[in-house]
């Protein structure tokens, strides 16, 4: 009878560890599952990373770098690198998911919604993302914040704020023209020199393809941009988006059965302390079904410029940038417009 009553503890106890194990394994990352790149297994732990209260939270700028290095080599596996983290929507994913009648929705209320931001550009107003960079879009969360070591940053389209975590409720109160004394501001410049918005921001080209369908105004628009601040730190991104005019009169993302991306051509560092004129080569080719824009981060990685640490990337004007797209979703056409780099001159629209 002893030993019968022993053999049923050893079971339960067996049984137990099992589940314990069981439980233990929900919490963890399993690659073979996930599908993770093998620098994407190594990210959670050579870069320790937490969610605070729906942020992400960092230990160190070092640890920042080194994800956002990851995910620049990683740009297709952005969602199921979101996924580790329980509790955590990024201001990527907020967005995305938008339609058209809740963009349009949310429109009048847009202070109410910190992943969404109403642009005046060349005389038209786009509803956007307040940060472009889908790298620094899916490190930031819908309330767009995110920590680091023990300082939290708050983006708009304009400025880049940032105060001390024993702060953070002064930080939820500043915007555009209001900053609380214990909050910096940072102004985020997007520049490279070359066709000034109405904001007096520039960019080094751009194209846009506008047609109605249906009774409906679209545009397709094609960009080359880049971000300066503490955290974008110099990287140049080039966009494809596809709009349709609604309320107010605002342009609102659409998304569309494929659309296609190119970009080809050199870019440089400029504004660096390094010897000679550090430049590369890149060429890229990305499309995707039933989405409204595709964005790929060129990165200023010093493995690619000869080892300089230092300077910010521009385009050389020997390249050319296509934003196309085709079925649309009332006449079933193809379009494209491109951005064209003429050496020694300004790039142009086609």
């Amino acid at each position: 009878m002893k030993t019968i009553i022993k053999f049923c503890c050893c079971l339960l106890l067996v049984g137990l560890l099992a589940g314990m194990n069981s439980c233990q394994k929900e919490n963890l990352v399993n690659p073979s599952e996930t599908g993770f790149n093998e620098d994407l297994q190594t990210t959670p732990t050579n870069a320790k990373i937490r969610v605070v209260d729906g942020r992400l939270a960092f230990d160190s700028m070092e640890d920042f770098q080194r994800t956002k290095e990851t995910l620049n080599e990683s740009q297709d596996e952005l969602e199921i690198w979101e996924r580790q983290f329980a509790g955590f929507t990024s201001m990527r994913n907020a967005f995305d998911r938008l339609t058209v009648t809740e963009s349009e929705s949310m429109a009048e209320r847009i202070e109410d919604y910190p992943f969404a931001t109403i642009i005046e550009r060349d005389g038209e107003k786009y509803f956007e993302s307040p940060i472009p960079n889908p790298i620094i879009q899916s490190m930031v969360n819908k309330e767009s914040m995110i920590q680091i070591g023990n300082e939290v940053y708050k983006f708009t389209y304009k400025n880049l704020f940032k105060t001390s975590i024993g702060n953070l409720s002064d930080l939820k109160k500043a915007t555009d023209s209001r900053t609380p004394s214990t909050v910096t501001k940072q102004e985020i410049n997007r520049t490279i020199n070359e066709l000034s918005d109405s904001r007096v921001r520039s960019t080094v080209g751009k194209c846009e393809n506008s047609y109605r369908a249906g009774g409906r105004a679209y545009k397709l628009k094609g960009s080359v941009q880049r971000s300066d601040d503490i955290l974008n730190n110099g990287d140049a991104f080039i966009a494809t988006k596809h709009y349709r005019r609604g309320a107010f009169g605002i342009l609102y993302l659409n998304r569309i059965p494929y659309m296609y991306l190119h970009v080809k051509g050199h870019f440089r560092l400029f504004d660096n302390h390094c010897p000679g004129d550090p430049f590369k080569w890149f060429s890229r080719y990305k499309t995707g079904g039933n989405v409204h824009s595709i964005t790929e981060v060129i990165v200023r990685n010093p493995v690619d410029f000869g080892g300089c640490p230092d300077g910010a990337l521009e385009p050389l004007h020997d390249g050319a940038f296509w934003s196309e797209y085709h079925g649309s979703t009332h006449d079933g056409k193809y379009r494209i417009c491109t951005i064209v780099c003429e050496p020694n001159q300004r790039c142009t629209n086609h």
